[in-house]
């Protein structure tokens, strides 16, 4: 599902880039949301200081998650996953935030089936 292959990019969370990419969803920001391919955690801070009551990060890196983790966010919690099954019950989030992930992504449909599976049905 993801392709593992060291393509590991400069972060993208700087300061005008969060505020960018979060103004632009902050209106459907609420409950317990899924950060999928989070990286280092940076946009979470946000996400949660602008109406998130939680969001769990994956990510297939298993040193990007330890850099996430260090963030102690509240509320905030992260999982390193196999790239292919998401380690959550069906129906577990009321959202996703995926950014810079789908050209790391090898089975697109793959992806987008998994995250389907785990949002609420008034989420899709």
């Amino acid at each position: 599902m993801i392709n593992r292959e060291p393509q590991r990019g400069a972060p993208t969370a700087t300061p005008l880039n969060v505020r960018y990419r979060i103004d632009r969803i902050s209106k459907y920001l609420s409950g317990h949301w899924l950060d999928f391919g989070c990286a280092d955690g940076g946009y979470d801070e946000e996400l949660l200081a602008r109406g998130l009551d939680a969001v769990s990060g994956v990510d297939v890196e298993e040193s990007r998650i330890a850099e996430a983790t260090r963030r102690n966010l509240p509320n905030a919690d992260y999982t390193v996953f196999d790239g292919r099954t998401l380690p959550f019950e069906d129906a577990y989030f009321d959202g996703t935030f995926m950014n810079e992930v789908f050209e790391h992504v090898a089975d697109e449909t793959r992806v987008l089936s998994e995250i389907f599976r785990v949002l609420k049905p008034a989420a899709c």
